[in-house]
Order: C-alpha cells, then structure tokens, then sequence
C-alpha cells in the first residue's frame, strides 16, 4: 500500500532513482537523494551536478531545474561537517504544473504523517520507484557529520536490502508512518536519513542551505 508514495526519477545521464512527495507549509516538495544529481559523497561544488532531474509518471514526464541562470540551487540541502559537502538528501519546491499534472493522475500520494526513528533493532519497510518494499530493521544510530541541533536521532543505519534505484525511497515504521529517507551505497548497505532532517528541509520557504550557511 504505501509503495503509492514512491517517484520514479531520472537524471540527465538516465540514472534512475525514487523520490516522494511531503507535504510543507507551503506547498508540497519532492525529497530524494543528493546523489542522484550529483557526485558521490554530494558535495556543494554545483559544478560537478547534473542540471535537472526528470520525474515520470504514467503517460507524463517533468523535467525540474536544479539550478537557476547563474548557478544558485533551486532546491534546499543541509551541509555537513567538515564543510564542502552536503547530506545525502535534497527538496525541490514543486511548482503548480508539475503538482496539477501529478494530481490529474492521482499519483503518487503526498505525505503527512512522519515520526521520529525506530529504536534499534525496530523494523522498517522501505519503498522503491518500482513499487518493490524492502524490509529491515534499524541497526545503529548515527549522528556523526550532523550540524543540525537535536535531541533525536537524525540519522541510522539499517539492515535495508539495496536495490539499484530505489534510494530516495520513503521509509515507514511498523505503523505506517514515514521515519525517514532510504540511501543504498554499492556495497549493499544502507542508511536513513530520519524525518527530522527531512522536516527541516521541507520547512525551508527559500532554496539553499537549510542550516542558513
């Protein structure tokens, strides 16, 4: 059921990933992985980024901008720690057509509830852009390279099995609402980015550094 909420993505190259869509304050945002547009570990030199994404859907393709004329990201990211790289995750504002477009369709859904991380050991369920889920349990918290204050865990590794194109994917708990952002490394193991960092992003009115730097 909640393999509904899962995007398929491409890049310009013809990578393909997932993405989904929550909701903000002002408007829907479209999350997915840094690295499906730029380099691997993502970092804040824009030069080394693909200039859009693609996000497809039954009958329908739309191409977003990552940059703006001059350069500047037309989505919100979160910096790490040393600086010169960013988080493996990004939101991009969707803008009316690509939202009517996605609602003509009735896909995919947008969504609302998120929570906090599972305790170790919890399970999970992640979703891909083939509508495939993957289960798992989280293994290990994790806030090493975070520069975002919290009292939570923002981010964990997992015991998610990787599939090619399936990072980006939403993260559910056992009750079904969404903890986090599933991100698969070649060596089959995997990481979520937690909903808090997610949240963040998707608070931010304007495109940028999320942690104002």
């Amino acid at each position: 059921m909640f393999g509904r909420y899962a995007v398929l993505l491409t890049d310009t190259d013809g990578a393909i990933g997932t993405g989904f869509i929550v909701a903000s304050p002002d408007g829907p945002k479209l999350i997915t992985t840094a690295h499906l547009a730029g380099s691997r570990p993502a970092s804040d030199d824009w030069s080394k980024w693909r200039p859009s994404i693609s996000v497809h859907g039954v009958g329908f393709k739309v191409t977003m901008p990552l940059f703006d004329p001059v350069g500047r990201p037309l989505f919100s990211y979160l910096s790490m720690l040393p600086p010169g790289q960013v988080h493996d995750v990004i939101s991009l504002t969707l803008d009316t057509e690509t939202r009517l477009s996605l609602d003509d369709l009735g896909w995919p859904a947008v969504v609302e509830l998120l929570t906090d991380l599972p305790s170790p050991g919890d399970p999970v369920t992640a979703y891909g852009c083939m509508r495939h889920g993957s289960e798992g349990k989280v293994a290990l918290m994790e806030r090493e390279g975070v520069a975002l204050p919290s009292e939570h865990p923002l981010y964990g590794r997992s015991t998610l099995k990787t599939v090619p194109g399936h990072s980006g994917g939403p993260v559910f708990d056992k009750a079904g609402a969404l903890c986090g952002v599933m991100v698969g490394y070649e060596d089959d193991s995997s990481i979520i980015i937690g909903s808090r960092l997610i949240s963040h992003l998707a608070s931010q009115g304007e495109p940028g550094d999320a942690l104002g730097r």
